[in-house]
């Protein structure tokens, strides 16, 4: 875990000149930090697991590759998250009526999602060669969270584990509510159980049907090497 560090406020003070010569102080003292550091004493850690097949040898092997996708299903009233104006006492943007009457538990004082324009998705490529499977997956959310990836290499059982890379579209049009930065809460309002495990469950779905859709495969890469013939 990271400590934050606070933000110091410079204190300018104005007086009237009086004649007095002033006397330089010389630069100021760099910040040392808070005067007692903050404890963690209360905070609980669990081991990460060993990364599958760590300390083994990488073997060639033919390639499989398998994709799956679905909707993100998150109970409507969850916040708009990645806009921080979007909370009341931050501008309130988002609560395009009658901001109380649209409140919700969920979202807390954030902009609540009331309905659905472009319904978003989680995708998933599930690569195979010599043995080894990775989990390569995008959600249309604003961030991605180290929980997702600790837990959905959790659900897809031991063999799993380092082996999944979740990334985000980093769209400002769908839910919060799912990160457990508080820091972040700014953002994306508190972390509600509800919001987190309904991701969580669907990303592992998707991750188990692409496994499910391993097959043979290629990787091709080619180059355009006349695309910029002015080299601007």
């Amino acid at each position: 875990m990271r400590a934050l560090r606070p933000l110091l406020a410079a204190l300018v003070l104005v007086a009237c000149d009086d004649g007095t010569p002033e006397v330089d102080a010389g630069p100021p003292e760099a910040d040392a930090g808070p005067a007692v550091p903050a404890s963690i004493e209360h905070c609980a850690y669990e081991d990460v697991p060993p990364t599958a097949r760590s300390g083994g040898t990488v073997t060639s092997g033919a390639l499989s590759a398998g994709t799956a996708e679905a909707f993100l299903d998150v109970p409507l009233g969850a916040s708009v998250g990645s806009y921080t104006a979007r909370a009341d006492g931050f501008g309130g943007g988002g609560f395009l009526e009658d901001e109380y009457a649209r409140r919700t538990e969920l979202a807390g004082t954030f902009a609540p999602s009331i309905g659905l324009e472009t319904i978003p998705r989680i995708r998933a490529l599930a690569l195979s060669a010599g043995g080894e499977t990775v989990i390569l997956m995008k959600a249309d959310i604003s961030l991605s969270y180290q929980g997702f990836v600790h837990d959905v290499e959790a659900a897809l059982g031991d063999e799993y584990a380092g082996k999944v890379i979740i990334a985000a579209s980093h769209t400002h049009s769908s839910f919060g509510n799912y990160t457990g930065h508080t820091a972040l809460f700014l953002g994306f309002g508190e972390m509600r159980p509800t919001v987190y495990n309904a991701f969580v469950s669907q990303m592992t779905a998707v991750a188990q049907a692409a496994i499910a859709d391993l097959q043979p495969a290629q990787i091709g890469f080619t180059r355009m090497t006349g695309f910029d013939p002015t080299n601007r």
